[in-house]
């Protein structure tokens, strides 16, 4: 495994826990909110994609011999289970937001 593709997961994970620390607080009837859920599912989508991907990735370089098996069998598995949890938890973080907007009551503001 390269250190990009180390860093582009750690990345999105930063990138989900900024947005919501960001959008802290608001009320739920806030357009933000539901802009920020539709974001959080789509970086939800886009890092299983990438955490996926890293499979095939440890694979072509096992073949190559880049990396032995126990390298390559370790760092396929640790994708694995990134490519369910950060995902799951993005997702589920941004449904709640969506449904959130949509089942609440607009200020009267």
């Amino acid at each position: 495994m390269t250190s990009y593709e180390n860093w582009m997961g750690f990345g999105l994970c930063i990138v989900g826990f900024v947005v919501l620390c960001a959008m802290k607080g608001n009320e739920p009837w806030r357009h933000s909110n539901l802009l920020v859920g539709i974001f959080l599912v789509l970086l939800a989508s886009l890092a299983f994609g990438l955490f996926t991907d890293m499979g095939t990735l440890f694979d072509l370089l096992a073949q190559s011999k880049k990396i032995d098996q126990t390298t390559h069998d370790k760092a396929k598995s640790i994708a694995a289970v990134w490519a369910f949890v950060f995902p799951g938890v993005i997702a589920a973080i941004g449904a709640n937001l969506i449904t959130g907007w949509f089942t609440s009551k607009r200020s009267s503001e």
